[in-house]
Formats: structure tokens, C-alpha cells, sequence
């Protein structure tokens, strides 16, 4: 099965997102269910012969690339939702708000034909799953890590560790307001902002000695080691459902995760520590400046991942649909 996406990361790791991660992760679980995936940028393509294990068609560079052929559609969210969302939560002009609002029922429509045209629709969130399955027929395969990869916190320090990257028209940037009123009320903890990093994003944060920016890292795991907390303070606006990888990877580091409601979508464990407000995050920070509440809470959440969200198990989900689309023989 070929599996194609939109997302420049797959050639280039400096520009790797959480959208990447997904068909990379299950790429690579895929290979070790002994099955040979292959894996391309879909802008290398002019044209598709075969079926395809589609991330993301609602991407304009799948235009007409799909007409003739069997595809699945894999979903990293609804596009029409996010997108609805992230104007909400995005500061522009009322004639800016009404133009995004203009085409959004045409890109609902257009999605939900893409939708519909699948031969089945895989689903990286089970509230993704319930937007879709009068649509057409579902999988759900959560977004997935290799294990593997993610070695347990060293850090016995209190260090917070936050993830970008923090680039505007991002979810991430997003989170810019409530990080700030909370690195101001919590200056005795360092944060570290991983990931490559706007320079309006920076002028905000640089006044404050506990923010340390780190940018783009090549050993993302190893430096996610090097923190004792994670944070992920997501405004309503990024809810669009499917774990984060963010919040994934903190996670597998056997890292505890403060977290928003809206930055936990689909990953339905009760050890992370959820606040609506500043004031909540700031005081669940305080508590897991105590080593021995760290460890537990971060134990629970490595626990929850290797349970629900391995990439050699979720990947094995899709082997009953490769098999019925490839060619006999």
C-alpha cells in the first residue's frame, strides 16, 4: 500500500509537526507487523495508479489526484471544524473574519465528498470517529509513537517543558495569552520552549528570566528528557479531536502533563492534571514540584500510552483494509 501525505516534514525533518508524525508512526509500525509500507510526499506525484492510504485529502495538492482511483481517507481532524475554530480564536478584522467565513461552507462541502467518495475513512480520535460515521464506514487508529523512542524523564528538577513550534497561523501560537500570565505567576520554575519560534511569539516571553527558548532540536526525545513537567495550555479554539502528539510524547517520557481541556482531546486518562483557568495550571505546577507526585503521575501516563497509543498496535488495525484493496493475484 502506498501511503501518501501533504506534509513537507516526510522529506525534511526540520519541518516535522504533529501532522507528520502520523503516517511516519505508521510507517514505521506497519514494518514491524512485517508489512512494507511506502511512504511519499504527495507533491513528488503528478499522477495515482494504485489505491492509496490518503493523510489529510482535503490538502489542495490532492486535487484530482484522487478522481480515479480507491483511497483512504485518513483524518487528523475535520478540517471544516479546525478550521472554524482557529478563525474563532485568531485577533483579525471584521472584513478578514467575514472572507475565512465565506469559504468555509464550500470547504465543508467539498470534505464531505472526499469523505464519501473513501473507501473507508481512518480516524485518529474517537470524537473524529462520531463527526463521520454516518459518512461512510470507520476505523479508528489513535495517533501512535514508537516507544522505543521515548525514554524516561532524567530530570529531578522542576523544569516545564513546552512544545511548539510556536509560529503564527499554528495551534500553538494560540496558546501565547495564557502561557504568559502563567510563566509570570510561576517565576521560580524554568519553562522551555522547544520547537523554532516566531519573533512576535519571542518579543512577548523574553522579558521573563524562567522562559528559555530552545527552538528547532535534532533529538526531540532527548531534549523533552531533560524536563520534569509538560505543558499544554491550548486555548477552545485548538479542540479539534485526535491526541496531540505533543501531549503523546510528553507522555512516553514518563513525564506528568498539565493541561487546558482542549489540549487533552482524545486521550482519555485521568492522570493528567486538567485546568480551565491560570490560576488552576499555576497551582497544578506548584504540586508537581514535589518529586514523588511527578513520578506518579508521570508512571500512569506511560502506563496509558503503552496501552492505547503504540504504534505497532494501532498500525496493525489497517493490515484487514490493505489486504482488501490490493490487487489478487
Amino acid at each position: 500500500m502506498l501511503i501518501v501525505s501533504p506534509d513537507r516534514g516526510i522529506k525534511n525533518s526540520s519541518q516535522v509537526t504533529g501532522s507528520t508524525m502520523r503516517p511516519l508512526s505508521q510507517k514505521s509500525g506497519l514494518i514491524e507487523n512485517g508489512y512494507l509500507a511506502e511512504l511519499q510526499y504527495i507533491g513528488d506525484l503528478k499522477k495515482i495508479t494504485q489505491p492509496v492510504h490518503a493523510h489529510q485529502v482535503n490538502s489542495p495538492v490532492f486535487h484530482g489526484l484522487l478522481d480515479e482511483v480507491v483511497y483512504l481517507a485518513d483524518l487528523h481532524g475535520i478540517e471544516w471544524d479546525s478550521l472554524t475554530r482557529l478563525i474563532l480564536g485568531e485577533k483579525m478584522s471584521l472584513r478578514k473574519l467575514y472572507l475565512r467565513y465565506n469559504v468555509l461552507p464550500r470547504r465543508r462541502k467539498r470534505e464531505r465528498t472526499l469523505y464519501r467518495k473513501a473507501h473507508a475513512l481512518v480516524c485518529a480520535g474517537e470524537s473524529i470517529q462520531d463527526k463521520v460515521k454516518e459518512l461512510n464506514e470507520t476505523l479508528l487508529v489513535r495517533n501512535a509513537l514508537n516507544l522505543s523512542q521515548y525514554l524516561p524523564s532524567s530530570c529531578s528538577e522542576a523544569k516545564v517543558a513546552v512544545l511548539g513550534p510556536f509560529v503564527r497561523g499554528t495551534e500553538n501560537y494560540l496558546c501565547l495569552d495564557l502561557l504568559e500570565v502563567i510563566v509570570r505567576r510561576e517565576q521560580r520554575i524554568p519553562f522551555l520552549l522547544i520547537g523554532k519560534t516566531d519573533e512576535g511569539f519571542k518579543r512577548r516571553l523574553e522579558g521573563y528570566r524562567n522562559v528559555h527558548f530552545m527552538g528547532f532540536v535534532a533529538d526531540f526525545p532527548e531534549t523533552l528528557r531533560g524536563c520534569s513537567m509538560g505543558l499544554l495550555p491550548f486555548p477552545p479554539s485548538t479542540s479539534y479531536g485526535g491526541a496531540k502528539f505533543k501531549l503523546l510524547s510528553v507522555a512516553a517520557c514518563s513525564i506528568p502533563v498539565v493541561a487546558t481541556p482542549f489540549g487533552i482531546a482524545d486521550f482519555q486518562s485521568e492522570h493528567v492534571l486538567v485546568g480551565r483557568s491560570a490560576d488552576e495550571l499555576v497551582e497544578h505546577i506548584r504540586a508537581l514540584r514535589d518529586e514523588g507526585t511527578r513520578k506518579y503521575y508521570g508512571t500512569k501516563l506511560r502506563q496509558h500510552v503503552e496501552k492505547f497509543h503504540d504504534h505497532v498496535k494501532e498500525s496493525k488495525k489497517l493490515l484487514p483494509l490493505y489486504r482488501e484493496l490490493e490487487p489478487r493475484g
